[in-house]
C-alpha cells in the first residue's frame, strides 16, 4: 500500500517497505530510506511513514490505511463499479471532491480554479503514488493499474 517514488533503475521490490512482526516487549521499529521516507512500526502492529514531501500514511494493525499526499498532480479513481458516493462541493475556485466507496473508504481531494490539486486525503482504500500520480479503489485493482494507464496526468481523470 505504500509506494515511494520510485527510480528508473530499481528492482520493483526495492522501493516496497516490509516489515517483520514485533514480539512482545520489542521496542518500536523505526527505518529510514535513502530518499529520506521514515517508517516505524509499532508493538500494536501499526505503521506509520512519512515521506520528505511531507505526505504521511499511517496502516492499523488491522490493515486499514488512511493518510494525506502532499506532492499530487492528478488523481485517477479505480473500482468504479465500487462507488457508493461522489459529493463534489464548489466554494469561490475551489471544487472539492468526497468519494465513498462500498467498503466504507473514502478519497477526498479539493482543487483550485487553475486545476492544480490542493489536497488529497484517504482512508481504508487502496493507494498508490507514482510520479505525483495517484490511482485510488478500494480493491487491490488500485495497486495493479499502472499511472500511465490510468489517465491522460493532467488534474483528475
Amino acid at each position: 500500500m505504500l509506494w515511494p517514488k520510485r527510480s528508473p533503475k530499481s528492482k520493483p521490490d526495492d522501493d516496497i517497505l516490509k516489515f517483520d512482526p514485533l514480539c512482545p516487549g520489542d521496542p518500536p521499529r523505526v527505518i529510514v530510506t535513502k530518499d529520506g521516507t521514515v517508517a516505524r512500526q509499532e508493538t500494536d502492529g501499526s505503521l506509520t511513514v512519512r515521506q520528505p514531501d511531507g505526505s504521511e500514511f499511517v496502516v492499523d494493525a488491522e490493515g486499514h490505511g488512511r493518510g494525506r499526499l502532499r506532492t499530487v498532480a492528478s488523481v485517477t479513481v479505480v473500482d468504479i463499479a465500487y462507488v457508493t458516493e461522489h459529493h463534489i462541493n464548489t466554494i469561490y475556485d475551489t471544487v472539492s471532491h468526497v468519494v465513498r466507496f462500498l467498503n466504507g473508504g473514502t478519497l477526498c481531494y479539493s482543487i483550485d480554479g487553475t486545476g492544480r490539486l490542493l489536497d488529497c486525503e484517504f482512508s481504508r482504500i487502496q493507494v498508490s503514488l507514482t510520479d505525483g500520480h495517484v490511482v485510488a479503489g478500494c480493491t487491490k485493482v488500485a495497486l495493479a493499474v499502472k499511472p500511465e494507464l490510468a489517465g491522460d496526468g493532467h488534474g483528475h481523470d
